[in-house]
């Protein structure tokens, strides 16, 4: 009788330590409620797959598709498009496809239909439990929603495909105050009066920022991507600007005040105006943030 007490004991203790540990699992899969998705996916692939690209966002269905996700397994290299997607529910659900593979690190990418050694699974279940992590973590957290609203290239994948209302709820309630850094070719700069909550600014420097989708080496986004050309307005008080030529690159730090988007296979080109193409382009007004 005491053997059986024991042993009941004991079966009792290993069910109630089971119970703990898929209760905590469960726990752990759900998103924190009422906090933005966005911020914990966009730190989750800057430090994971840093050289991927935002191919897809439906901002406001919470659903992110990431191209060029790589890794590698038994010498053979692997990259593909990974989706992930808040439920209704706090779930995290992830998939993959369009995968490509390559047999050594200067070999080209070849898309294939019969998969490859990579462990998928451990990959995306490695990317959940990084977006619970930084979803957590206040300061990873607030760290991550500012640089995602500053990142023109992600900020364009959103604006992509909104309509006219949602893009306009975008801008007012996400970006309306944002800060770009933006690097591109100067086409003119000239005098101005601009004067933007009380400030006057006295010259405007036009360039253009262009960022390509990548070489065939580079990785699976190469016929997933467009080049994307910004477009750059930028209103300040430096008088060394007034030195710059047609052939300088400049970098600059700009708050945002406006911004348009061109239409699918349009580029915004500072040099010879708009014109079709096979880049898609962005145009933003900003005002010297130094």
């Amino acid at each position: 009788m005491a053997k059986k007490n024991i042993l009941s004991r004991t079966i009792l203790f290993l069910f109630m330590v089971f119970g703990v540990c898929v209760s905590i699992f469960a726990q752990e899969q759900t998103y924190p409620s009422g906090k933005e998705f966005f911020p914990a996916v966009y730190g989750t692939f800057s430090e994971m797959y840093p050289n991927a690209r935002f191919l897809k966002i439906d901002f406001y269905n919470n659903s992110y598709t990431v191209t060029g996700v790589t890794g590698s397994r038994l010498g053979q290299g692997t990259s593909y498009d990974m989706t992930v997607r808040l439920t209704q529910s706090g779930g995290i659900e992830t998939s993959y496809a369009n995968t490509y593979g390559r047999g050594g690190r200067d070999s080209k990418w070849e898309f294939t239909n019969v998969g490859t050694f990579y462990n998928y699974k451990n990959a995306m279940s490695a990317v959940v439990k990084k977006i619970l992590s930084v979803a957590n973590n206040p300061n990873d957290f607030d760290r991550y929603e500012k640089m995602a609203m500053s990142d023109i290239q992600f900020v364009y994948t959103i604006m992509n495909d909104l309509t006219e209302l949602a893009y306009a709820d975008f801008i007012k309630n996400y970006v309306k105050d944002s800060v770009f850094n933006i690097n591109g070719h100067v086409s003119e700069v000239s005098e101005s009066d601009k004067e933007v909550n009380g400030a006057t600014y006295k010259y405007l420097v036009s360039l253009t920022q262009r960022t390509e989708a990548g070489d065939d080496k580079s990785s699976s986004y190469l016929l997933a991507l467009r080049d994307v050309s910004v477009y750059c307005r930028f209103y300040t008080n430096r008088d060394d600007v007034i030195r710059l030529t047609k052939t300088s690159v400049m970098t600059v730090q700009g708050r945002l005040i406006a911004v348009n988007r061109s239409g699918m296979g349009i580029t915004m080109n500072s040099s010879s105006g708009t014109g079709f193409g096979l880049t898609t382009g962005i145009s933003l007004d900003l005002i010297d943030a130094r």
